[in-house]
């Protein structure tokens, strides 16, 4: 089954030099892994100091309050701001548009 966790930051970092470099690292080290799970980053389009990563898990279960990953990415990111942790799963059929 394939699901996500999309964990949102909004920076209060007064020094974003030192976000970014903890997200690079991070990225980085998770993309790394084999068999681990891809992550995304995004920033939103008209807000410098908002970004989302994203979580991409492909297993039989389904962590509904999240991995252990994200739940620790979520802890680190307190430091910088505030956080939203929330799990998605893929729709088994498409949705009405």
């Amino acid at each position: 089954m394939k699901w996500l966790e999309v964990i949102h930051l909004r920076s209060a970092e007064q020094d974003p030099e030192r976000l970014t470099e903890f997200l690079d690292q991070i990225i980085d080290e998770i993309n790394g892994e084999e068999g681990g799970c891809k992550v995304s980053l995004y920033g939103r389009a008209n807000l410098k100091n908002d970004v989302c990563l994203q979580l991409h898990h492909s297993s039989e279960k389904v962590r509904f309050s999240g991995s252990r990953l994200g739940l620790h990415l979520t802890m680190a990111l307190k430091t910088f701001g505030m956080v939203n942790h929330t799990v998605w799963v893929a729709a088994e059929r498409d949705l009405p548009r």
